[in-house]
Protein backbone atom coordinates (compact mmCIF):
# COMPACT_ATOMS: atom_id res chain seq x y z
CA UNK A 1 0.00 0.00 0.00
CA UNK A 2 0.87 3.71 -0.85
CA UNK A 3 1.97 5.09 2.14
CA UNK A 4 0.65 8.81 2.45
CA UNK A 5 3.21 11.20 4.04
CA UNK A 6 1.85 13.69 6.74
CA UNK A 7 0.68 16.60 6.06
CA UNK A 8 -1.57 16.47 3.42
CA UNK A 9 -3.60 19.02 2.49
CA UNK A 10 -6.16 18.27 4.15
CA UNK A 11 -4.42 17.94 7.51
CA UNK A 12 -2.98 21.33 7.03
CA UNK A 13 -6.80 22.17 6.73
CA UNK A 14 -7.85 20.26 9.72
CA UNK A 15 -5.48 21.72 11.81
CA UNK A 16 -6.56 25.73 10.99
CA UNK A 17 -10.40 24.95 11.29
CA UNK A 18 -9.32 23.23 14.87
CA UNK A 19 -7.60 27.02 15.70
CA UNK A 20 -10.65 28.44 14.80
CA UNK A 21 -13.08 26.19 16.65
CA UNK A 22 -10.54 26.75 19.87
CA UNK A 23 -11.33 30.52 18.89
CA UNK A 24 -7.63 31.02 18.10
CA UNK A 25 -7.32 34.34 16.38
CA UNK A 26 -4.21 33.35 14.40
CA UNK A 27 -6.19 30.62 13.01
CA UNK A 28 -8.36 32.81 11.29
CA UNK A 29 -5.43 34.56 9.41
CA UNK A 30 -3.85 31.56 8.45
CA UNK A 31 -6.82 30.43 6.76
CA UNK A 32 -7.67 33.38 4.75
CA UNK A 33 -3.81 32.30 3.37
CA UNK A 34 -3.27 29.91 -0.13
CA UNK A 35 -1.80 26.42 1.49
CA UNK A 36 0.50 24.01 -1.00
CA UNK A 37 1.80 21.07 0.33
CA UNK A 38 5.06 19.96 -1.91
CA UNK A 39 7.55 16.99 -1.57
CA UNK A 40 10.16 19.02 -3.50
CA UNK A 41 10.37 21.50 -1.59
CA UNK A 42 13.41 22.78 0.50
CA UNK A 43 13.29 23.05 3.99
CA UNK A 44 10.28 22.34 6.50
CA UNK A 45 8.24 25.15 5.18
CA UNK A 46 8.33 28.66 3.72
CA UNK A 47 5.77 31.41 2.71
CA UNK A 48 6.02 32.03 -1.42
CA UNK A 49 5.06 34.96 -3.35
CA UNK A 50 2.08 33.35 -5.84
CA UNK A 51 2.96 35.53 -8.70
CA UNK A 52 -0.40 34.62 -10.80
CA UNK A 53 -2.91 36.09 -7.54
CA UNK A 54 0.00 38.64 -6.43
CA UNK A 55 -0.33 36.88 -3.00
CA UNK A 56 1.41 34.71 -0.61
CA UNK A 57 1.26 30.61 -0.55
CA UNK A 58 2.44 28.99 2.96
CA UNK A 59 4.41 25.90 1.82
CA UNK A 60 4.83 22.14 3.59
CA UNK A 61 7.02 19.74 2.61
CA UNK A 62 5.78 16.55 4.58
CA UNK A 63 8.98 14.55 4.04
CA UNK A 64 11.25 17.21 5.57
CA UNK A 65 8.41 17.45 8.21
CA UNK A 66 7.96 13.80 9.30
CA UNK A 67 11.96 13.85 9.36
CA UNK A 68 11.89 17.20 12.19
CA UNK A 69 9.32 15.17 14.12
CA UNK A 70 10.97 11.34 13.99
CA UNK A 71 14.16 13.13 14.91
CA UNK A 72 12.13 15.14 18.06
CA UNK A 73 10.50 11.93 19.15
CA UNK A 74 13.50 10.31 19.80
CA UNK A 75 13.59 12.20 22.75
CA UNK A 76 10.39 13.90 23.28
CA UNK A 77 6.60 13.32 23.20
CA UNK A 78 5.22 15.38 20.56
CA UNK A 79 1.75 16.03 18.76
CA UNK A 80 2.43 16.56 15.01
CA UNK A 81 -0.69 18.62 14.67
CA UNK A 82 0.37 20.61 17.46
CA UNK A 83 4.13 21.11 15.72
CA UNK A 84 2.08 21.64 12.13
CA UNK A 85 0.64 24.63 13.28
CA UNK A 86 3.61 26.19 15.45
CA UNK A 87 5.64 25.79 11.99
CA UNK A 88 2.25 27.41 10.17
CA UNK A 89 2.28 30.23 12.38
CA UNK A 90 5.97 30.50 12.66
CA UNK A 91 6.28 31.29 8.76
CA UNK A 92 3.31 34.01 8.81
CA UNK A 93 4.89 35.56 11.37
CA UNK A 94 8.10 36.07 8.86
CA UNK A 95 5.59 37.47 6.68
CA UNK A 96 3.64 39.47 9.02
CA UNK A 97 7.22 41.50 10.03
CA UNK A 98 8.74 41.74 6.29
CA UNK A 99 11.51 39.26 6.82
CA UNK A 100 11.33 38.65 3.18
CA UNK A 101 12.17 41.93 1.76
CA UNK A 102 14.44 42.84 4.53
CA UNK A 103 16.61 39.96 4.44
CA UNK A 104 17.07 40.99 0.88
CA UNK A 105 19.03 43.60 1.49
CA UNK A 106 20.70 42.20 4.84
CA UNK A 107 22.18 38.87 2.35
CA UNK A 108 24.53 41.34 0.90
CA UNK A 109 26.52 41.75 4.19
CA UNK A 110 25.58 38.29 6.08
CA UNK A 111 25.86 35.21 5.23
CA UNK A 112 22.33 33.26 4.83
CA UNK A 113 22.40 31.17 6.80
CA UNK A 114 22.91 34.19 9.84
CA UNK A 115 20.45 35.99 8.26
CA UNK A 116 17.99 33.05 8.79
CA UNK A 117 19.00 32.01 12.37
CA UNK A 118 18.26 36.16 13.34
CA UNK A 119 15.17 35.96 11.69
CA UNK A 120 14.09 32.61 13.56
CA UNK A 121 15.41 34.10 17.07
CA UNK A 122 13.41 37.24 16.41
CA UNK A 123 10.05 34.81 15.30
CA UNK A 124 10.44 31.93 18.21
CA UNK A 125 10.64 33.86 21.03
CA UNK A 126 7.35 35.67 20.35
CA UNK A 127 5.10 32.66 19.19
CA UNK A 128 2.53 31.81 22.21
CA UNK A 129 4.14 29.74 24.77
CA UNK A 130 2.79 26.07 24.34
CA UNK A 131 3.86 26.68 20.37
CA UNK A 132 7.15 27.48 22.10
CA UNK A 133 7.62 24.59 24.17
CA UNK A 134 6.56 21.97 20.93
CA UNK A 135 9.07 24.08 18.74
CA UNK A 136 11.93 24.14 20.85
CA UNK A 137 11.32 19.79 21.48
CA UNK A 138 11.46 19.59 17.31
CA UNK A 139 14.46 21.98 17.43
CA UNK A 140 13.55 25.14 16.77
CA UNK A 141 16.18 27.70 17.87
CA UNK A 142 15.82 30.69 20.98
CA UNK A 143 17.56 33.50 22.03
CA UNK A 144 18.32 32.12 25.60
CA UNK A 145 19.84 29.38 23.74
CA UNK A 146 22.94 31.89 22.77
CA UNK A 147 22.41 33.99 25.86
CA UNK A 148 20.41 36.58 24.10
CA UNK A 149 17.04 38.63 25.19
CA UNK A 150 13.82 37.92 23.69
CA UNK A 151 12.16 40.39 22.05
CA UNK A 152 14.52 41.70 19.54
CA UNK A 153 14.22 42.30 16.04
CA UNK A 154 15.99 40.62 13.05
CA UNK A 155 18.57 43.13 12.79
CA UNK A 156 19.23 43.28 16.64
CA UNK A 157 20.01 39.34 16.72
CA UNK A 158 22.23 39.81 13.50
CA UNK A 159 24.23 42.44 15.69
CA UNK A 160 24.65 39.94 18.64
CA UNK A 161 25.71 37.24 16.77
CA UNK A 162 28.23 39.09 15.04
CA UNK A 163 29.25 40.66 18.50
CA UNK A 164 29.51 36.75 19.76
CA UNK A 165 30.93 34.62 17.03
CA UNK A 166 34.64 34.15 17.15
CA UNK A 167 37.46 34.47 14.49
CA UNK A 168 36.20 30.96 13.29
CA UNK A 169 32.82 32.48 12.45
CA UNK A 170 31.69 30.03 15.82
CA UNK A 171 29.29 31.33 18.52
CA UNK A 172 28.56 29.57 21.86
CA UNK A 173 25.34 27.19 21.81
CA UNK A 174 23.32 25.46 24.58
CA UNK A 175 19.86 23.83 24.17
CA UNK A 176 18.59 24.35 27.12
CA UNK A 177 19.64 27.87 27.23
CA UNK A 178 23.53 29.46 27.73
CA UNK A 179 23.46 31.17 30.79
CA UNK A 180 21.53 28.35 32.36
CA UNK A 181 22.87 25.51 31.75
CA UNK A 182 26.40 27.47 32.75
CA UNK A 183 24.79 28.09 36.29
CA UNK A 184 23.34 24.51 36.14
CA UNK A 185 27.42 23.51 35.65
CA UNK A 186 28.29 25.85 38.42
CA UNK A 187 25.29 24.29 40.85
CA UNK A 188 26.14 20.64 40.33
CA UNK A 189 30.36 21.08 39.97
CA UNK A 190 30.38 19.66 36.19
CA UNK A 191 31.55 20.82 32.88
CA UNK A 192 29.26 23.35 31.52
CA UNK A 193 27.60 21.06 28.22
CA UNK A 194 28.11 23.77 25.43
CA UNK A 195 28.13 23.48 22.05
CA UNK A 196 29.10 25.47 18.68
CA UNK A 197 27.72 26.81 15.75
CA UNK A 198 29.18 27.51 12.65
CA UNK A 199 27.84 30.94 11.47
CA UNK A 200 29.49 31.41 8.26
CA UNK A 201 29.26 27.76 7.14
CA UNK A 202 26.51 25.25 6.13
CA UNK A 203 23.09 24.93 7.71
CA UNK A 204 23.22 22.77 10.55
CA UNK A 205 19.87 23.31 12.04
CA UNK A 206 16.41 22.13 9.90
CA UNK A 207 15.70 25.48 8.10
CA UNK A 208 11.55 26.56 9.31
CA UNK A 209 11.94 30.02 7.33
Amino acid sequence: AEVVMYPTIEDIERVIQQGIKNNDFYAYILSAIDRRVDETAKGIAYVSLNAKKASWTLVVNPINFDKMLQHAKETQKIQKETLLYAILLHEFFHLARDHFERSKELKGFYSMKTVNIAADLAINCTLPFYLQDILRKAGGLFPNQFGFDNGLSLEQYLENILKKKDKNGDIEYAENGLEEEQRRAKKEGREAKISKINIDGPQQFEDVS
